[in-house]
């Protein structure tokens, strides 16, 4: 899909670091939320990897889902931080 976004292109614009934690599950929810609307999963591309090496097929979106992919980056990046700001004093204590 020419001219189609990606969640990992969004996670880097909305300047986050690149990790699969936040990836795998805004990928999923996107992918959940463009199932559910459309009866198909999303069409795929074939990427260059964000490691560089190699390549792999992607989900892409439409440019007008831009805006929910970038609502869910942010959601999920806030529940990834407080999760991890729960655990922190459990490792403090040892």
């Amino acid at each position: 899909m020419t001219g189609g976004v990606t969640v990992t292109e969004r996670i880097k614009a909305l300047g986050y670091e690149s990790n699969k934690v936040l990836a795998w599950r805004v990928g999923a929810a996107i992918r959940n939320k463009w199932e559910a609307l459309t009866g198909a999963l999303p069409a795929k591309d074939l990427r260059r990897k964000t490691s560089g090496l190699g390549s792999h097929c992607m989900a892409v979106y439409p440019p007008k889902w831009r805006a929910d992919i970038d609502a869910t980056i942010e959601k999920i990046a806030a529940q990834i931080n407080a999760d991890e700001a729960r655990q922190l004093p459990l490792w403090e204590k040892r």
